[in-house]
């Protein structure tokens, strides 16, 4: 009778041990540290690590899963003390436990630079385009000479005691008959501010402006 009574008690211990060990692999406490469930120096081999740790009436947990949660200190050091001679079955043996390795990530290929377009080379417009002369009616003339005309129409051109008139009206005066064709050959000496060449430059094209958003005033506090 004594003898089932000390196997009864022994057996309640060992129940009550091996819930504890369960109930700290569920949850770290404070005083968890990092311990080998098979005493210092041992270690459970490779070929056991799928062994089955089983207890009656208790959830049943691989050896290896089992040294992981010590080594992650998921059980404390006080239960640790007792397991060794619970967990037979993992095989035990002398010698260093490797901790677990992480995966090493698959290298990931660099994403290539993003390639700016190449835009088109844009002509410049604000140069000056060149116009060449306007032809010479036979009615008419050109008041620059022949094969010439007036660079800048915009220029005056003033004779003593007459009124002043721009080079272009002059041209087309010219142009149209309205100056005697007999008096056409003294005019090219005189219209220097004519710019007479052999073709007259039109007004520049100015380059076109970026619209640009109207300045807002800042917040003020009331």
């Amino acid at each position: 009778l004594s003898s089932q009574l000390f196997i009864k008690a022994n057996t309640q211990l060992q129940n009550m041990i091996f819930r504890a060990v369960i109930l700290s692999l569920l949850a770290a406490t404070a005083s968890a540290q990092s311990c080998s469930v098979c005493g210092d120096g041992k270690r459970v081999p490779e070929d056991s690590k799928e062994e089955i740790f089983a207890f009656p009436g208790q959830p049943e947990v691989p050896c290896g899963q089992l040294e992981e949660a010590g080594l992650n200190e998921q059980i404390p050091a006080s239960s640790c003390d007792f397991l060794p001679g619970l967990i037979g079955i993992c095989n035990c043996e002398p010698g260093e436990i490797q901790p677990p390795t992480a995966p090493t990530p698959s290298p990931v290929a660099p994403s290539p630079a993003p390639v700016l377009p190449t835009l088109a080379p844009i002509a410049p417009t604000g140069a000056p385009v060149p116009i060449g002369c306007p032809d010479v009616p036979t009615t008419g003339c050109s008041v620059c000479g022949e094969g010439l005309c007036v660079g800048d129409p915009n220029a005056n051109f003033a004779f003593p005691a007459q009124p002043a008139v721009s080079c272009g009206q002059l041209e087309l005066a010219g142009l149209e008959g309205l100056v005697p064709l007999e008096q056409c050959p003294f005019l090219p000496d005189l219209l220097d501010n004519c710019v007479c060449g052999t073709g007259n430059t039109a007004a520049p094209v100015p380059a076109p402006v970026e619209p640009t958003n109207a300045p807002i005033a800042p917040p003020t506090s009331s």
